[in-house]
């Protein structure tokens, strides 16, 4: 499976993250809504821990612009 290294903009952290997913990954990130929407769609132990940090980082940022 090809893998490229590529930029990602998060809604949420309001900043885009460098990352290397397989374009498969990438068109499916399209599908689901962007990033912040599949990460929070998506159970933990379906994601590397890398994608767990970001995840945990967005549902931060959210509960800080709703308080």
């Amino acid at each position: 499976m090809p893998f490229q290294a590529t930029s990602i903009w998060s809604e949420a952290l309001e900043k885009g993250l460098r990352v290397r997913v397989s374009t498969y990954a990438l068109r499916l990130l399209e599908q689901k809504g962007g990033l912040d929407a599949y990460l929070l769609a998506t159970r933990d132990s379906k994601l590397s821990p890398e994608f767990r940090r970001v995840k945990k980082q967005i549902q931060k940022a959210i509960e800080r612009k709703a308080a």
